[in-house]
């Protein structure tokens, strides 16, 4: 089993036994810790530049269409989703618009947690801590500071 695999089940298994709130608390640390190491991405163009080279990496042949939250009242960090025309997007708060975070919610569409629908359940337990451990892990040499 490999070390993500290890760390993701300890992640799941704690939230099994533990309160429902020191897991949470364990999701939101853990999410805070793995954007402390992000470059900052300075504009939009950037932005989309970014998207479309993970996307190649990745393999990916979908369509991503990418929005700056500049007010902070749709997403605290980012989100991702599918839309109804078959395109995918990712929103990032214009407070954390850095490659980590844009990477986390790009695992979420690349990984097909996108796919599935929202069922609260699996984005707790599974698709979240996910995508936590693959941004902890994720350090290409242009996300360093």
């Amino acid at each position: 089993m490999k070390i993500k695999e290890r760390i993701l089940w300890v992640m799941f298994s704690i939230g099994i036994i533990t309160s429902p709130i020191l897991y949470e608390k364990v999701l939101i640390n853990g999410n805070q810790l793995s954007l402390c190491e992000g470059k900052k991405i300075h504009s939009k163009s950037e932005l989309e530049q970014i998207i479309e080279k993970r996307k190649k990496e990745f393999g990916f042949k979908g369509e991503i269409v990418s929005k700056i939250d500049s007010t902070g009242e749709i997403v605290d960090v980012g989100g991702s989703r599918k839309m109804e025309s078959g395109k995918y997007e990712v929103i990032l708060n214009k407070d954390y618009l850095q490659n980590k975070a844009l990477e986390h919610e790009l695992y979420h569409i690349f990984d097909g947690h996108c796919e599935r629908g929202y069922d609260p359940i699996s984005y707790i337990f599974w698709y979240e801590p996910k995508a936590m451990i693959h941004t902890l892990f994720y350090s290409p040499e242009e996300n360093k500071k």
